[in-house]
């Protein structure tokens, strides 16, 4: 599976503005507009003099934020554009991406991705990656997340409609899972069972597109240990395996 995140975020930047002067308007109890030494501007509502309700602060680099204010900090819903275009559309929480969000790419390596789904903290919990553009067009991730990585169960969904349901740990298939082929050269084919590091790996069933069955041991993709073939004509090849050859029948 491709790298799914290049996602920037800037923390708790906001805690960061100290504001020089109100320029306009109420900045205590109202509306009014603030601007920092080093040019952060904000425009908006204002209570007990800190920002609350809604309003726009736009940093000197070119991020800014549009959205619900609560104590100074971004809470509630709003959006956060990058200069690249980039940008987050969702729920905030003291500053931070937390609760349901959409994480759009416009440029970049990633332009056009799209991640929606949870948040806590900057971090995704769960959610649909669906890719755009290049090698990964048209193919969706939908599942969990541990630090930035797909972990956890989830379902990876290529654009011929070959599918993976299954664990997950950083970002390979690892645990028990599940892959139909819809196209290409495993077309129809199917497997049941475990696997480490993206690979078949452990014991599984193998369903071919032909009717053959292999239920058995597997290693890095191949028949390997103890394992029965049967056909659809109806010979079997009982025995052991290795990197897919019937070496010990028994």
């Amino acid at each position: 599976m491709k790298k799914l995140l290049g996602i920037v975020v800037l923390g708790l930047l906001w805690s960061n503005i100290v504001f020089a002067e109100c320029i306009e308007g109420d900045c205590v109890n109202g509306h009014g507009a603030f601007i920092s030494d080093d040019g952060h501007k904000y425009v908006g509502e204002y209570k007990d003099g800190l920002a609350n309700g809604q309003g726009t602060v736009t940093y000197a680099g070119g991020v800014s934020y549009v959205g619900e204010w609560k104590g100074d900090l971004p809470n509630g819903e709003g959006t956060m554009t990058f200069p690249s275009g980039n940008n987050y559309f969702g729920e905030f929480k003291d500053g931070n991406y937390t609760g349901q969000g959409t994480f759009t790419w416009v440029s970049g390596d990633n332009a056009g991705d799209k991640f929606v789904g949870e948040w806590i903290n900057n971090k995704r919990q769960r959610g649909t990656y669906t890719w755009a553009s290049g090698e990964f067009a048209g193919d969706e991730y939908v599942g969990e997340y541990k630090d930035e990585m797909a972990n956890g169960q989830g379902t990876y969904t290529k654009a011929d409609g070959t599918k993976h349901v299954g664990e997950y740990k950083d970002e390979k298939k690892h645990g028990q899972g599940i892959t139909t082929w819809i196209s290409g050269e495993f077309a129809g084919d199917k497997y049941v069972g475990e696997y480490k590091k993206d690979y078949q790996h452990g014991q599984g069933t193998y369903t071919y597109a032909n009717g053959d069955i292999y239920v058995g041991k597997f290693k890095k993709d191949k028949k390997h240990g103890q394992g029965t073939l049967t056909m659809a004509n109806g010979k079997v090849k009982k025995g052991i395996w290795k990197k897919g050859k019937l070496k010990k029948p028994n």
